[in-house]
């Protein structure tokens, strides 16, 4: 059995999202192909052909305090009485807890944006695949998004097993706005997150890590 992980977005009611899906690990056929792509990976190493980057993928989080901000696209939370997250990490760990959902707005609510990509790994029968390594994941913040406070995961990290998906809701969270001298002030914000996935079936000769970038854009507010 060996992996092909791929990491799309899933589109949901609030955004329609259009991204070319990011394939590691892709299919050898059985006719051949191996040597095929072997003499492929000798051929780049002998010109010094640098592979493509993968494409980063674009995650929107429009303003949830705007006028005409769509209440389905987000959720009051109060981040001061969390609910336990149903549900564990892939390799065991907690999975974050959720703050509860409430009716009315206070001046300890959030509003609660959610978008969520999936992990699709498929496997193979193809003999010379069945000594795949297992697979893992792992999504990083970059050191901004990090210091923003506003971005968490439902799982940051995991296994990956053939046949089994796994998804990551990627939730953005403000506080409300302070309004300053009675205006809303604000701008978009661009952050960027990287899963990184290792494992799985990989061509020979080339690397096990692949690393797949995510821009993360809000509307934050001050």
């Amino acid at each position: 059995q060996w992996l092909q992980v791929t990491a799309m977005p899933v589109v949901d009611a609030a955004q329609s999202i259009v991204v070319p899906s990011v394939v590691n690990n892709t299919a050898t056929p059985a006719n051949g192909g191996g040597s095929l792509r072997t003499l492929a990976t000798d051929v780049k190493k002998a010109v010094q052909l640098t592979p493509f980057p993968a494409p980063s993928m674009l995650l929107l989080f429009p303003d949830p305090y705007a006028v005409e901000a769509d209440p389905s696209m987000f959720q009051i939370v109060d981040p001061a009485n969390a609910a336990p997250a149903g549900g564990k990490g892939a390799k065991g760990g907690a999975a974050a807890a959720a703050p509860a959902v409430v009716a009315v707005e206070s001046e300890t609510t959030c509003r609660r944006q959610v978008k969520r990509l999936k992990l699709v790994s498929c496997k193979s029968a193809i003999a010379a695949q069945a000594d795949a390594k297992p697979a893992s994941f792992e999504v990083l913040l970059d050191d901004a998004a990090k210091e923003a406070g506003i971005w968490s995961f439902s799982v940051d990290k995991g296994a990956l097993t053939p046949g089994k998906d796994e998804s990551i809701e990627v939730v953005c969270m403000q506080p409300r706005p302070r309004h300053l001298g009675g205006v809303a002030v604000g701008a978009w914000k661009s952050f960027t997150a990287t899963v990184v996935i290792k494992g799985g079936w990989f061509p020979p000769g080339e690397s096990d890590e692949q690393r797949i970038p995510i821009q993360l854009q809000a509307f934050v507010s001050i």
